[in-house]
């Protein structure tokens, strides 16, 4: 295939599809989509929807990164046909929820269950779904990405990180990308939220409640930023293996196991948020044995966790850094810290940095 470029020079070069995306939301230019590549109908049977049919990245899909938006699309309520661009397209937008520099640093989608999934994020593996920046952005208007974000008791009264320039407007896009949980219904819900209004240089209201099925018994802490409009970076697109993407989890508050503590993704990175205090016992989660070798897991610190940790337990034990020492669980509680591990038949520690492990 003749990839050159023969047009104007300011054009991206394209790599593209149409594929119809079953979300029923507004899809703005640079938000990633991936192959809808559950069953939808019997296993056996020859289906094309697991190659043309797309949603916003998710536990089940974020091994099947299809390409991000090439322009904005509005809310369907049946769904809709979407241009993407593809893997390998050069030059093209992606829609960033943290600040780009040009050459520097890679970005990666991000994996969730709503309307927070699929902007581009910092700390992700090479390969399918990370980009290069080409470009360099600076427009996020507000971030706490330590969990130090708090929502009021009524879901809707955010505390954020003052922004001296630009200040948090009303019509700016709130996204909580993982909350505060208590283990009992009380948890912070993650989505796209919107300021509905301005309280402060530190203090907004959203447009709903961002409380999960029950009300908050007290502040809760979060991971959120906050954007306006939709800040973009011309980036390439890499190919390769699966990145995986970038998924955001919280430690439960209570330490024991919870149905919105959140599911391990198979692979690509696990940000452990922080800003909390860990009760009771670490908090547990489960990292699946892959079905292929090679697939490659990270786990990242954001902020601090005191009394217990964020912990992982390999359903299949794996072997430390040193590729002897048994490895059964990892544990994280501060920023930075670091675990990469890749699977060859058992999990192999490729990487570490301040994360603990356990043999037992």
């Amino acid at each position: 295939m003749d990839a050159s470029l023969n047009g104007y020079i300011q054009q991206a070069n394209r790599i593209t599809q149409w594929v119809w995306y079953q979300g029923t939301d507004a899809l703005l230019e640079g938000e990633a989509v991936c192959y809808e590549v559950g069953v939808t109908s019997t296993a056996a049977d020859r289906e094309g929807k697991r190659l043309n049919y797309v949603t916003r990245p998710r536990l089940a899909n974020s091994m099947a990164f299809a390409g991000v938006a090439a322009r904005d699309y509005t809310a369907k309520s049946t769904g809709q046909l979407i241009e993407i661009n593809c893997p390998g397209s050069m030059g093209v937008n992606v829609a960033l929820g943290v600040a780009a520099t040009l050459n520097t640093g890679l970005v990666t989608f991000t994996v969730g269950t709503a309307g927070e999934a699929g902007r581009f994020m910092s700390n992700g593996l090479l390969g399918r779904g990370t980009a290069v920046p080409r470009q360099t952005v600076s427009k996020i208007v507000a971030a706490n990405m330590t969990g130090n974000g708090s929502l009021a008791t009524d879901g809707k009264t955010l505390t954020h990180t003052s922004a001296t320039a630009p200040a948090v407007q009303v019509g700016d896009s709130v996204y909580i990308l993982s909350g505060a949980n208590t283990g009992s219904d009380r948890y912070v819900a993650p989505g796209k939220y919107t300021v509905a209004s301005v309280t402060s240089a530190t203090v907004c209201v959203l447009d709903r409640s961002a409380a999960g099925d029950a009300a908050f018994g007290g502040a809760m802490a979060c991971t959120v930023y906050i954007v306006s409009g939709n800040p973009k970076c011309q980036a390439d697109l890499l190919t390769g293996d699966e990145s995986g993407g970038v998924q955001f989890i919280t430690a439960l508050t209570t330490g024991a196991s919870d149905a919105h503590d959140g599911a391990i993704t198979p692979s690509g990175t696990t940000m452990a948020c922080g800003g909390i205090t860990v009760g009771g016992e670490n908090s547990a989660g489960a990292l699946a044995t892959p079905a292929v070798h090679g697939i490659r897991k990270r786990f990242y610190g954001l902020g601090t966790l005191t009394t217990n940790e964020f912990e992982a337990t390999l359903t299949d034990a794996g072997l430390d850094v040193d590729h002897a020492t048994a490895l059964k669980r990892i544990q994280i509680d501060a920023a930075g810290e670091d675990i990469t591990l890749q699977w060859n038949g058992l999990w192999m520690t490729v990487g570490l940095n301040g994360a603990t492990t356990a043999d037992s």
